[in-house]
C-alpha cells in the first residue's frame, strides 16, 4: 500500500492497547521473541508466543513516573522499549506495517521475578 492509505500508527497503537480482540487480530502468531527471568537469562532462549500465552498489552495505563518509554520509528517499523530505569525490568516490542496495517511481530520481556 502507499503511505496515503497506510494505517496511522498512533490510532492503531491506542486501539491495540485498549481492545483485546483487536489486539489478538494484530499479533503475528506464533509471535517470535524472548522471555528472560532471574532464573533464565540465556540470551539464546528464543520463544514463540502463542495465543494461549494470553499476552495483554495495556501500555496506555502505565504509570510514567515509574516506567519510561522509548520509541524508534522508520521504514514501516516501530521499535518500542518500555523499562523501569535502574532495574532489569524491560520489554521490547517491534511493530511492522504489513499490507498497510500495523502488526506486533516481536516481543521480548526481561523480568526481575
Amino acid at each position: 500500500m502507499n503511505a496515503s492509505t497506510d494505517e496511522d500508527f498512533k490510532s492503531f497503537y491506542l486501539k491495540f492497547n485498549q481492545d483485546l480482540s483487536f489486539q489478538n487480530s494484530r499479533i503475528k502468531y506464533p509471535l517470535k521473541g524472548k522471555y528472560y527471568t532471574k532464573n533464565n537469562k540465556n540470551p539464546d532462549f528464543d520463544y514463540n508466543f502463542t495465543l494461549s500465552d494470553h499476552l495483554d498489552f495495556d501500555n496506555h495505563k502505565l504509570d510514567t513516573t515509574i516506567y519510561s518509554i522509548r520509541r524508534k520509528m522508520g521504514n514501516g517499523v516501530v521499535e518500542e522499549k518500555l523499562f523501569v530505569p535502574n532495574s532489569e525490568v524491560l520489554t521490547n516490542y517491534t511493530f511492522k506495517l504489513l499490507d498497510g496495517k500495523w502488526f506486533l511481530v516481536y516481543y521480548e520481556e526481561h523480568d526481575e521475578d
